[in-house]
């Protein structure tokens, strides 16, 4: 449309066979004539004719972009393709190894049912599973066979996060009314222009040469240029009638747009809800893979503990539960990646990254990926549990550190060397901890302190963690100076010891101690731990530890089983603690407390 001018060439020619003719503008008589010139049209069909419908194009651009949709439906079926594909590996994958799990159990199952040891319903379980995951494998392989030629395999390894759609832009980006008024306007501009008074009027205007072939032989040909103009106005004059008709067509289309408009709005919004409804059953989901998990952690107690309650298949069976909550979550995943594909695809006019933003559900179980959690192994534990299990049991629980108390004539001194050794093995911190406050009284603390040590020299260990607590003595708050005064000495000759062996240091203080001495005692150790007990507030630790916000990285928060109701609220409470303070490093008192408190959540488990 840019290219039409209005300009145009033209040529013609006469030929009179019978008679020469008389041309009554030139006034001659010629038996030929010939004629070429340039003619520029101006206004109806010409140069100001097609500049406002180039003017108008915008609008009906915009029109039928919003009356369709703006919907680019084979690029969403080829992503949706690519999508599923993707999903169904990884839950490929998830089926093979449930079938490998139930595959190895089956001959002992078939064994033990001939035996009468388990019932023919349980064999029956099992084996509808394995037929169960040969059926889903199958349909998962019949459709990604036909998709792999296009897929791009280096996608397999890429992360998919959750997301959830950015409410505030998405809904802000289709308001309906903004977006009519707009269309509107720009109707409106078309209309003048298509009821604009030169759209009935022709106008053009032409430069011509002429040859003409005379009757006459003298001259004989006549030639010259001609320039003219000429205007043509219809009878009637139109205007205020055409004005008429297109404000009629133009309403018409406003309200086909606003009806369009409106339906997509709806439809946009059924999508969003679905979509958010689908995100509350993954939620829903991951809820119960939690469970799930610790209902597996608790199996495995039992069978640490040789719980007469132990069954191994019922562990197993828990293990596969698992497994199967992770492929439903796949599948839900995958059902919300393709709503958020379809959403995109009826408004791919905005940025996909603006539309949705990553979400990160709440989960204890990466808390402690998180975070360096450490435990406090003190004697007691060992009149219960030997080495073995106690060491199974910290790296189940996935302590980074122990906290292992000694003392002088320490008659565990065997079973604390073997589980240092085990602890080695398995890459946790140790540090000797040492408790006695009678330390605060001694003339020779220093000899005192290395006497404690010296059984626990043959030790790989990362540390040593002073438990000495001055503020329990029952002369604390007359005598405050002085004690601190000589904990303050402790602390500086284990620091000496410490540096000496190549140790890191760290203390024992309570919450509640004055902000003016821990800060004296951070420069002295690499890690304080905080005795956050009896009041567990998250609201006043917040504000405790947020006093000490530039040594974050110093500060570890230790907490107590007796303060909790049970192990996963002491879990969630520590995950949240960290949520709200940033501090990275929590210690779990004690190691006896906690097995006990296991002990007794599955004595309640199995009430019910």
């Amino acid at each position: 449309m840019k290219k039409q001018t209005g300009l145009s060439l033209n040529a013609d020619a006469v030929q009179n066979f019978n008679q020469s003719q008389f041309d009554p503008e030139e006034g001659m008589l010629y038996d030929r004539r010939y004629n070429a010139g340039v003619e520029w049209n101006i206004l109806n069909g010409g140069f100001l004719d097609s500049r406002a419908k180039l003017q108008s194009l915008p609008a009906e651009r915009n029109y039928f972009n919003h009356l369709v949709n703006n919907e680019s439906k084979d690029d969403f079926g080829l992503k949706m393709n690519e999508c599923i594909y993707w999903f169904n590996e990884q839950k490929k994958r998830l089926l093979v190894e449930r079938e490998r799990i139930l595959t190895s159990q089956i001959n002992y199952l078939e064994n033990l049912y001939f035996a009468k040891k388990i019932s023919k319903e349980q064999l029956l379980k099992t084996q509808t599973r394995i037929a169960e995951i040969n059926g889903m494998k199958g349909i998962f392989n019949s459709y990604n066979q036909h998709i792999d030629s296009r897929f791009d395999s280096t996608l397999l390894a890429a992360e998919v996060p959750l997301y959830d759609l950015n409410y505030n832009y998405f809904f802000g980006m289709i308001n309906t009314r903004e977006l009519a008024d707009s269309m509107r306007l720009f109707l409106e501009e078309n209309l003048l222009r298509q009821s604009a008074w030169y759209n009935e009027i022709k106008l053009k205007t032409y430069a011509r040469y002429n040859v003409f072939d005379l009757l006459s032989t003298n001259p004989s040909y006549r030639k010259f240029f001609s320039v003219g103009v000429s205007v043509g106005v219809p009878i009637p004059f139109t205007n205020k009638e055409q004005d008429a008709v297109n404000k009629y067509k133009a309403q018409k289309q406003l309200q086909t747009l606003d009806t369009d408009l409106q339906n997509q709005r709806i439809e946009l919004l059924n999508l969003a809800y679905e979509f958010r409804y689908q995100l509350k059953q993954y939620i829903i989901f991951h809820q119960k893979r939690i469970l799930a998990n610790e209902a597996l952690r608790r199996e495995r107690v039992k069978s640490k503990m040789l719980n007469t309650d132990f069954n191994p298949f019922q562990g197993l069976e828990l293990i596969d539960n698992l497994l199967q909550i992770d492929i439903e979550l796949l599948d839900l995943k995958q059902n919300l990646y393709i709503k958020l594909l379809r959403i995109h695809s009826k408004q791919n006019n905005l940025p996909l990254d603006s539309m949705i933003v990553q979400l990160d559900l709440p989960n204890y179980f990466d808390f402690e990926d998180e975070t360096n959690r450490g435990v406090y192994v003190w004697s007691k534990v060992f009149e219960t549990q030997n080495p073995s299990f106690i060491h199974e049991y910290i790296v189940y629980n996935q302590f980074d550190e122990a906290y292992i108390a000694v003392s002088n004539n320490d008659k565990f001194i065997a079973a604390k060397s073997a589980l240092v050794k085990a602890l080695n093995k398995s890459e946790i911190a140790v540090y000797p901890m040492i408790g006695q406050n009678k330390l605060l009284d001694s003339d020779d603390f220093e000899g005192e302190l290395e006497a404690l040590l010296a059984p626990f020299k043959n030790w790989k260990v990362d540390g040593i963690h002073l438990d000495i607590e001055p503020h329990v003595r029952p002369d604390w708050k007359s005598n405050k100076s002085e004690l601190m005064a000589r904990y303050t000495e402790i602390i500086n000759y284990a620091r000496i010891l410490s540096n000496e062996k190549g140790w890191k240091l760290s203390i024992d203080i309570p919450i509640s101690m004055d902000t003016a001495h821990v800060n004296r005692l951070f420069p002295k150790v690499e890690m304080i731990r905080f005795m956050c007990y009896e009041n567990v507030k998250q609201e006043y630790l917040v504000r405790k530890l947020s006093v000490y916000s530039k040594y974050k990285d110093k500060i570890m928060v230790a907490l107590r089983t007796e303060d909790f109701a049970s192990r996963t609220e002491m879990e969630l409470f520590a995950k949240t603690l960290y949520k709200e303070t940033g501090i990275k490093c929590y210690g779990f008192h004690d190691l006896y407390r906690l097995i006990e408190l296991d002990k007794k959540q599955t004595i309640e488990d199995e009430k019910h």
